[in-house]
């Protein structure tokens, strides 16, 4: 697909066009030697613009409107997230910064049309985000089912997507009743999938799945029994769990090591309530766990508790568990487990570089590097008195001397 950018000059004035956008830099950017990104450039093309994207830059910088009487400007004024986007807007553009309602900045160069969104919506992210949640309803679904459906969104309420509207044609066990899964999931790049239905032959259903590249990775069904909400506990409501905060997991049980399904089951619920993986931990953000108790091979006891801290006499605290909801307990009906193919692709890491050796990074100076040199023995050196230098040297301080006496024994 052909880019193109805003033009240098323009069009009906022959002024020059505002300058393109330039990506801010970062506030260690100016303590590191990386080089700079070329500029963002704002593609506009389609929408109410022409093709070269003339029109949007006449707007903003005050030209007139070609082929308008009087050559007046329009009124029309651009719209505030384009506006903050340029050099008129206090906002300062960023890749992932949006748009619009479906348009977001994913590279140095941007097409505003739907073709050019999707294009560019392909790449992947420098920096891959946390796991979002997709929450959908089935055909049918039960006050028990929609509770806890809500209880699970207000938990995950910082990286969630629910949809409240009844869904007929998902059918995650059959096939080809996955499609509209993967299509939601990559519409709100959703990569865990919570999906609720009530029948007579599976009651309280709840289904539980993860995606990879926005294909079904893996599935397990679990069947909501003995529910009690969040809004049934009693509590000192300073004691709620914080938004953001990590969670502590307690596994309890030695059917989560010989089970197959509550294996499975296990390594969903930690990708599921984990929330972001940091690489450092502060305590006092960690103020809620999830126990989960292996009743049998297929059913396990799931209660949220908040943590309270109390004096024990040493340096270590007491912690008290008080419960907060949602509890219920989980019945395994049916699990599915990823393709060995899809699998292999999915642990895939990326190779670490080599370490080079002798080589450092500063903030300050970049890449710095450390060369020894071999021990040069300059003790053990031979020095000769023929050295050239030296004699011609000599040459000249005796012709000197010999200068001066003549200039003593005839003075002029």
């Amino acid at each position: 697909m052909a880019v193109r950018t805003a033009p240098a000059v323009c069009a009906a004035c022959a002024r020059p066009a505002p300058p393109s956008v330039k990506e801010p830099e970062h506030p260690a950017a100016a303590k590191t030697a990386v080089a700079a990104s070329p500029p963002l450039q704002l593609v506009l093309r389609g929408g109410g613009f022409d093709r070269s994207g003339r029109r949007r830059w006449w707007r903003r910088s005050g030209c007139p409107r070609p082929n308008a009487p009087g050559g007046s400007s329009s009124s029309t004024r651009p719209s505030s997230n384009l506006k903050a986007l340029t050099n008129g807007g206090d906002a300062a553009p960023r890749l992932g910064d949006k748009i619009g309602r479906d348009t977001a900045i994913v590279s140095n160069e941007l097409d505003l049309t739907a073709a050019g969104t999707r294009e560019w919506g392909t790449e992947a992210a420098e920096v891959e985000t946390s796991k979002k949640t997709l929450i959908l309803h089935g055909t049918k679904t039960s006050a028990v089912l929609n509770s806890v459906l809500s209880d699970i969104y207000h938990l995950k309420r910082d990286n969630a997507v629910k949809y409240t509207k009844k869904n007929d044609n998902i059918r995650p066990f059959e096939s080809g009743g996955e499609s509209s899964l993967e299509f939601f999931s990559l519409k709100t790049d959703c990569s865990l999938i919570v999906y609720g239905s009530h029948s007579k032959k599976r009651p309280n259903n709840l289904i539980l799945g993860r995606t990879y590249d926005h294909h079904i990775y893996d599935l397990v069904e679990v069947g909501v029994e003995n529910y009690k909400s969040m809004e049934s506990y009693v509590y000192d409501k300073k004691l709620a769990p914080k938004l953001g905060s990590k969670p502590f997991f307690a596994f309890i049980g030695e059917h989560f090591e010989s089970a197959e399904e509550l294996k499975h089951l296990k390594e969903v619920l930690l990708d599921l309530f984990r929330g972001e993986v940091v690489e450092n931990l502060n305590l006092a953000g960690v103020d809620q766990i999830y126990v989960c108790t292996a009743i049998s091979p297929t059913t396990v006891y799931m209660m949220h508790c908040a943590l309270r801290l109390k004096r024990s006499g040493t340096s270590i605290p007491r912690m008290e568990l008080v419960e907060v909801g949602p509890s219920m307990d989980l019945v395994v009906r049916r699990h599915r487990l990823p393709v060995e193919s899809l699998k292999k692709e999915a642990m895939k890491t990326a190779e670490h570089a080599k370490k080079m050796k002798n080589v450092i990074k500063d903030p300050v100076q970049g890449k710095l590097g450390k060369v020894y040199m071999p021990d040069q023995q300059v003790g053990k050196l031979t020095l000769s008195n023929d050295i050239k230098g030296l004699k011609r040297e000599r040459r000249e301080a005796k012709k000197n001397k010999e200068g001066s006496k003549k200039q003593k024994v005839n003075p002029e």
